[in-house]
């Protein structure tokens, strides 16, 4: 053998240091080829392997995450969500300056979100009825306007079931275009 860093008889050059081990190509006595890798590379191929099958596992706990907590769609007819909209509702002709009371037309959409509480998302078209402010209890009796003013309302309503408190957190109303 030559010194460090030299060729061989056989042609194969010395590898030592920190230098990685060659990969060998050889072949068998039955004439089948075998791709051989020096640990080194063994090592870096099984570390390469566990780094991808920790990098899936991570972006499938993000994924997860993202889902877990997320509004998702709820029927406009479940009692808790209609419940929501009674008390969005109620919130609504409170803060109003109308003479006359409002009441939802249809529910656009509703989702739920599981919070410190659960927390309905409703999208709802609102129309002006023929009842005034103090004149009625039961918001459901009073029959629209023949032309009622339409709003298309965005409630947020905060249901905390174990304290039996219930609040509104946001309400963004705006005209409706029909």
């Amino acid at each position: 053998m030559t010194e460090a860093g030299g060729g061989r008889e056989d042609g194969v050059g010395d590898v030592r240091g920190l230098a990685p081990r060659p990969l060998f190509i050889k072949q068998a006595a039955n004439s089948l080829w075998t791709l051989r890798f020096g640990q080194d590379v063994s090592m870096m191929l099984m570390a390469v392997t566990r780094g991808a099958l920790a990098l899936v596992f991570l972006e499938s706990l993000v994924i997860c995450a993202q889902l877990l907590g997320a509004p998702e769609s709820v029927s406009p007819e479940q009692p808790q969500m209609l419940k929501a909209a009674n008390f969005a509702m109620s919130e609504y002709n409170k803060e109003s300056n109308d003479m006359y009371l409002s009441r939802i037309m249809r529910i656009v959409s509703a989702q739920q979100q599981i919070v410190s509480g659960i927390k309905y998302i409703i999208q709802a078209e609102v129309g002006r009825t023929q009842c005034r402010h103090g004149a009625v209890d039961d918001l459901e009796s009073c029959n629209f306007h023949e032309t009622p003013q339409k709003t298309l309302c965005s409630f947020e309503v905060l249901v905390v079931p174990w304290t039996e408190n219930i609040s509104m957190i946001k309400t963004n109303c705006k005209p409706s275009n029909n």
